[in-house]
């Protein structure tokens, strides 16, 4: 099945389970190397990166739970990437895939998260939702490793012989699946991120809030750019405008500026930043003692500081706080 959806001059095409017609298809639209039509339907064993003259050719594989069969298996993606257009091929196996890309049918604000700049965006952020949706695989791994611990503790080893069988089974088939995969991502980065300094500001400056968290701001990105030795740089953000005043720095050690303004409820807000400050140092804290760190926090309280955490974070500390509620109910 294949399904089409475009936002601007950015064109995203998926195709699940592809059949002879969609081969021919790629081979009159877009005139594919024969070489990669030849091996498109069947599975290709090994990842790789492809350059050819104005696209790339990409195979990567995601380890994915077979729960019928109680073992992880190998999932691939084939990615066409052309600078406005975007083919994405698997075999059903990635339902996250599927997910995103019905989402971004009927959301607008989806449509314009993941479909907006370009296509190379379009495909790292794919990437990274579907990396990010392999972390519950290690939740599980790790969980089954402890429920087997609890029942030999309670003398239960000859019925656990299985079961161990099993989790070291997923365990090197999940580490034999991810490896690879470093190397032909390190490879796409390379050949597709030749940017300019200028661009891969604005792209920092479009993503900060979901990789760092609300740590620096507009102002801060503007300074660095614009911003000259001696010069005091002032800017609105509301109109964009800015203007530059001479400064000798070497007689101040402080220049304060006054808006003019009148401050509504200034307790209120300090209140709030003291929250945001608090929540922006336990979001630190995570990335160096673990998730496990913030199941105490109040879900009324994640949910309204939302914004000061990494999107990443935000969702695995939403889901421990759930998991401690569900077990407490």
């Amino acid at each position: 099945m294949r399904q089409e959806i475009k936002n601007g001059e950015i064109n995203w095409i998926n195709i699940t389970n592809p059949q002879k017609n969609d081969v021919e298809f790629l081979k009159s639209d877009f005139n594919i190397c024969p070489s990669i039509l030849k091996e498109y339907i069947p599975n290709i064993k090994r990842p790789k990166v492809e350059e050819y003259k104005n696209y790339l050719f990409v195979v990567i594989h995601f380890p994915v739970f077979d729960r019928k069969e109680r073992k992880t298996i190998s999932a691939e993606l084939d990615i066409i990437l052309f600078e406005n257009v975007l083919i994405t091929s698997h075999n059903g196996l990635l339902p996250e895939l599927k997910k995103v890309f019905e989402k971004c049918k009927t959301d607008e604000t989806a449509k314009n998260y993941y479909i907006k700049n370009s296509a190379i965006e379009l495909v790292f952020r794919i990437l990274d939702k579907l990396i990010d949706t392999r972390l519950p695989m290690l939740d599980h791994i790790d969980d089954h490793i402890s429920d087997i611990e609890e029942q030999i503790f309670r003398g239960n080893e000859r019925k656990m012989v299985n079961e161990i069988a099993i989790v070291k089974h997923d365990i090197i088939s999940f580490r034999r699946i991810i490896k690879p995969q470093r190397m032909v991502l390190e490879s796409l980065s390379r050949k597709v991120l030749k940017i300019s300094d200028e661009n891969l500001l604005n792209i920092v400056r479009r993503n900060e809030l979901n990789v760092i968290g609300k740590i620096s701001n507009q102002a801060h990105h503007y300074t660095i750019q614009f911003g000259k030795e001696n010069r005091l740089f002032i800017m609105d953000l509301r109109t964009k405008e800015h203007r530059t005043i001479s400064l000798d720095c070497s007689k101040y050690s402080l220049a304060i500026c006054d808006s003019g303004e009148k401050i509504i409820e200034p307790q209120k807000i300090c209140a709030e930043r003291i929250e945001e400050c608090e929540v922006g140092v336990k979001g630190l804290r995570l990335y160096v003692w673990g998730i496990k760190n913030l199941r105490d926090i109040e879900l009324e309280f994640l949910l309204k500081h939302v914004h000061m955490l990494p999107g990443r974070i935000f969702s695995r500390v939403l889901y421990n706080v759930k998991e401690r509620l569900r077990a407490q109910a």
